[in-house]
């Protein structure tokens, strides 16, 4: 590829810049799609676009640029047309022959020649050359056949590829997983009989199964002291549809660990932000987010991350990564755009260390309570967070915002002298994405314990997201109001993420205890709640007083959301492409950053360079000028009881082809990362520590047998006591090694078993005979210093019980499509 611009740029001369022309890759597998893709010439000069696209057997079919009339005579001389009679033909044809003139020739290519007609004949007779030693048969090489030559065995593979391959005999689990994956490559890594392939297929499992992982520790501590450990791991792993060795198993790891985001994938902690890695499979490049912004055109290679500032990227970074005790890490260095590279390491960063039981269950829990003197009605109640940090691994535990002093933990129980709570895990729904959870009981000093539970809590995995925005603010009594500064709230997937801006700074030291939010900067107090009012308008209510007066009685400041801005659209969104529900696949990324006083769009990696947004109607719009795609999009932000964060739905359509009937794009922020996949975020992020804990495990298991084999051989070649004694505390020492990390596991096992909704078979916690409701939508005033739950006067508190989406969205069927769908991501 390296002279590939050249054609590409005598064809522009020829043809003109933006000339459309079309790009195929023929269906060389029955279950790969072919590559049509209408391109302009100008994409084929971009690098990223001809690396990501262009291949040794691409091929271009340029069009006409201008229709010409046939030469009748060049044709003739060509043999193409003939234009005399056929027995002059012949005549013709004779005397050419007689000649030997080639040029006078006219033939008819529907004919074969006698050296055609001897090719035929030696078909018949033909053989494999016994010197030639052909490709082993597989039994998925043998399906990929079977599926050629089966029209109809393509349509029930298309329909379902795993259930097919399932089915047929001989065929590896994760055969199977490959086959069905559409892509070229991992469908040859199948069918190739390569005890390489399966070693990798073994790593790759051991990365993404947790039960595969487990078992395979487990035969190898029933073996460490085997000397025979390596034919029964060989056997081990070709029962489970592996046919490799240990040792390519373990070369195989280090070689993602070098080549692959898979073994990465986590959230890592630094003392400036967070970067997290999302990595689906060891063929997915992979995601990077440094401080919830999306990383473009980043490099990994010898397990090194890298990337450079650009007018996407803020910063530039070099990062090492590597494990110590089985847990990822990395060092480095990161500066900030136009900043010179750091003379010396600057930046290390680890994964959350999870060493209290308690911080299983920490964060943010929105909480529902019973009214005074109520048995049924349930009303809003005090925020519980939970939190940690390095410096304070105890943890620490506030109720509607003040500490809880002298709690205690035990068996999944938190305790203080005016509360207890049990935290439980149930199971996620397209309503209630939360799983962490709690019901119990909580009371005011002096009373007594309540005798039934009349406390309830949610996991808030949202934070500041569904308020996010711009306000229009307006101060003063009512009636007397002026127009104040605008208020722009960025909600991260935490608070520490997350931005509140006014007055042209940036807030410091806000405090949020949902759905109140507060702050003290340059002598002024503000705090105010956020609100969902009838008409479905955001906004918020709440007072604003200066530090040397005294708290206002009557609220003071009131917001309305404002969609005039893209400031209220701001993030990082998960994808999905397809026809609705059930019928969908992940997309690419969408995000939109603000830069300065710009806004930058990206999709599938690209910046979209020109786009048009409507504020009234909150759509978005660009065309195929100067992007690679088309797209027409729909921002909505659903009742917060309903959904979580900021949405859209809408079309994507790639360049040359019709605009889709339907919608066929949906979009979702995401609270809480997890590998780019819904559910509890964080069981899936202990899930993860706890294979590789247990591939550590693994390792040290396998360096241990090795420590022990040395021992057993010297005792049997004759070496001497004293250098049998040293192998022999080599080995104790190894096995001590192997032992420690072993109770790492089972401590990760048991953090994962708290998450896990099937190990607590207990069912779901009493509610009273009326279940508490969500908080309303149009709560009346509340004085968030009080702490007395019998501040809420019921008989006015109004709650909106219509939860349609938004009126600017025209067609119903179309959003009902975008809650079932948002509901998945």
């Amino acid at each position: 590829m390296q002279h590939f611009h050249v054609l590409i740029e005598r064809l522009q001369a020829i043809y003109g810049t933006e000339y459309k022309i079309t790009h195929y890759i023929a269906s060389q597998l029955p279950s790969v799609k072919p590559t049509i893709q209408i391109i302009s010439l100008q994409s084929l000069l971009d690098p990223d676009f001809v690396k990501k696209n262009i291949t040794g057997v691409s091929t271009f079919y340029v069009a006409p640029k201008d229709t010409r009339k046939t030469d009748p005579e060049m044709a003739r001389k060509l043999g193409l047309l003939s234009l005399v009679k056929p027995e002059i033909q012949q005549q013709v044809d004779s005397q050419a022959h007689k000649s030997k003139s080639k040029s006078a020739r006219l033939r008819d290519i529907s004919k074969y020649g006698s050296r055609e007609q001897n090719s035929f004949k030696m078909l018949s007779t033909w053989k494999i050359p016994g010197a030639y030693d052909p490709t082993a048969h597989t039994a998925a090489a043998d399906f990929m056949i079977s599926l050629a030559q089966d029209p109809k065995k393509i349509s029930e593979f298309q329909e379902n590829p795993g259930k097919l391959s399932n089915e047929a005999t001989g065929i590896l689990p994760w055969q199977t997983k490959y086959l069905s994956s559409g892509n070229r490559a991992m469908v040859r890594l199948a069918v190739k009989p390569n005890s390489n392939n399966a070693a990798r297929a073994a790593a790759i499992e051991l990365l993404t199964s947790n039960s595969f992982c487990k078992s395979y520790a487990d035969e190898m501590k029933k073996y460490v002291h085997d000397p025979d450990l390596d034919t029964k791991l060989t056997a081990f792993l070709e029962l489970h549809g592996f046919k490799t060795t240990p040792d390519a198993v373990q070369n195989a790891l280090q070689e993602l660990r070098e080549s692959s985001l898979l073994p990465w994938r986590q959230v890592y902690h630094t003392s400036v932000g967070i970067l997290e890695i999302r990595c689906k499979n060891a063929n997915d490049k992979g995601q990077v987010i440094w401080k919830d912004a999306p990383i473009q055109k980043f490099m990994f290679s010898s397990s090194t991350l890298t990337w450079n500032a650009d007018t996407v990227n803020q910063s530039s970074a070099v990062l090492k990564f590597t494990t110590e005790d089985g847990l990822p890490l990395f060092t480095g260095k990161l500066w900030d755009k136009n900043q010179p590279q750091p003379a010396s390491q600057n930046i290390n960063g680890a994964i959350e260390n999870f060493k209290s039981p308690l911080s299983i269950w920490r964060g943010n829990y929105r909480t529902t309570t019973l009214a005074k003197g109520s048995k049924r009605q349930g009303i809003p109640g005090l925020e519980m967070a939970i939190t940690f940090s390095k410096t304070n691994p105890v943890g620490t535990v506030e109720c509607g915002g003040k500490p809880v002093a002298d709690f205690k933990f035990k068996n999944k129980t938190l305790s203080w002298a005016y509360g207890e709570i049990t935290f439980f895990a149930s199971k996620a729904t397209a309503s209630e994405p939360s799983v962490e959870k709690f019901y119990g009981y909580i009371w005011n000093e002096g009373e007594s314990k309540p005798a039934g539970y009349n406390f309830w809590g949610t996991k808030d995995t949202t934070f500041l997201q569904p308020w996010s925005g711009k306000y229009e603010t307006f101060i003063g009594p009512e009636g007397k109001t002026k127009e104040g500064d605008e208020l722009i709230i960025n909600g991260g997937v935490n608070l520490e993420s997350s931005t509140v801006q006014y007055e042209g700074k940036n807030i410091k030291n806000f405090q949020f205890n949902n759905p109140v939010l507060s702050w003290q900067d340059d002598g002024k107090n503000v705090e105010f709640r956020f609100e969902v009012f009838k008409n479905k308008k955001l906004g918020f209510v709440g007072k604003m007083w200066s530090t040397n007066d005294s708290k206002p009685s009557n609220n003071n400041f009131e917001g309305l959301f404002d969609s005039i801005y893209l400031d209220a659209w701001l993030g990082c969104y998960y994808t999905k492409n397809g026809a609705g529900p059930g019928k969908t696949t992940n997309g690419q990324p969408f995000s939109i950053v603000k830069q300065e006083n710009d806004y930058l769009i990206t999709y599938n990696g690209n910046l979209i360079k020109s786009y048009h947004y409507d504020s009234a109607k909150r759509s978005l719009q660009w065309s195929t000028s100067g992007n690679n795609s088309n797209g027409s999009l729909q921002f909505y932000i659903p009742p917060p009881d309903k959904e979580t964060g900021l949405h859209f739905f809408g079309k994507v359509w790639a360049n040359g082809q019709p605009t889709p009937n339907a919608t066929n794009f949906w979009g979702s922020t995401v609270p809480f990362p997890g590998a780019g996949s819904s559910g509890n975020g964080e069981q899936q992020l202990v899930q993860l520590v706890e294979n590789l804990v247990t591939i550590a495990l693994i390792e040290l298991l396998k360096y241990a047998w090795k420590k022990f084999k040395k021992w057993w051989k010297s005792k049997t070649d004759g070496s001497s006591k004293e250098e049998q004694d040293k192998l022999k505390k080599e080995s104790e020492e190894a096995d001590d090694k192997a032992e420690n990390q072993e109770e790492k596991v089972n401590d990760q096992e048991a953090k994962t078993d708290e998450l896990d909704p099937e190990v607590d078979p207990s069912p779901e916690p009493p509610i009273p005979p009326d279940p508490a409701p969500e908080p309303p939508s149009n709560a009346v005033e509340t004085d968030t210093d009080t702490t007395d739950t019998d501040t809420t006067d019921t008989d006015t508190t109004e709650t909106d019980t219509d939860t349609d989406v938004d009126t600017d969205v025209d067609v119903d069927t179309d959003v009902d499509i975008v809650v079932d769908i948002c509901s998945l991501m």
